[in-house]
């Protein structure tokens, strides 16, 4: 590894190909130099501490990619359709359950047997699981809140700077402050977006715990 400098330009290389190119400006402000702004930028298919960064492929590649690893791909038309769909990214997050690593050929391969089909059937039950699971969260979380407006309004009223008051709560608790804060800081951050909260706001001066709670994250 090697560098050389050409006027303004400075060339970091390797042995085989351009690894990176850095830059230096120079701006001029009252007949002073600003201190040099260094621009990093990285090639296209080059070597970077010895791993050949990535390069695109088109679906005709990654499909190409699929077979020589052994996949059963069928109609490469609906693979094809497939790809255009669905970011092959994601579906190489579930090659692992249907590949081996190859000793005698040195890399992954699919296990005999497994077709398109197979993957693409894992990656929609894995998605119907996730969709199942989030309606059900989001269910959850509506009932949590509920059962939070009931009790903070019934107990500490319905201004903000009485439910919000520090000693409502356990102040021995060490994550009070930081809670509260982050319930502040979700106030006004995410309030400004919603009609009802603005509108209480506006016409009341404060807003009940079942106004803040449509702005509120759990978790």
């Amino acid at each position: 590894m090697q560098g050389y400098i050409s006027n303004d330009i400075f060339v970091l290389t390797s042995d085989c190909e351009i690894n990176i190119i850095v830059i230096r400006l120079r701006k001029e402000d009252h007949g002073r130099p600003f201190p040099f702004l260094w621009l990093f930028s990285i090639c296209f298919d080059i070597i970077i501490s010895g791993d050949v960064m990535k390069v695109y492929k088109n679906n005709n590649d990654l499909i190409q990619g699929l077979e020589d690893k052994g996949l059963e791909i069928g109609d490469r038309n609906y693979v094809n359709n497939i790809l255009t769909d669905i970011n092959y990214f994601f579906l190489k997050g579930y090659f692992p359950v249907f590949t081996y690593y190859c000793e005698k050929d040195q890399k992954t391969k699919f296990k005999n047997g497994y077709t398109i089909e197979h993957l693409i059937s894992f990656y929609t039950f894995d998605k119907n699981i996730k969709t199942i699971i989030l309606r059900e969260i989001l269910d959850i979380e509506q009932r949590i809140k509920n059962a939070m407006c009931e009790v903070i309004s019934s107990r500490y009223g319905v201004k903000d700077t009485s439910y919000l008051r520090r000693t409502n709560f356990d102040t021995n608790n060490k994550y009070l402050d930081r809670n509260l804060k982050k319930v502040r800081r979700q106030r006004n951050n995410n309030g400004k977006k919603h009609s009802a909260y603005t509108y209480y706001k506006k016409k009341h001066g404060y807003f009940p715990f079942w106004i803040l709670s449509k702005v509120l994250t759990l978790g």
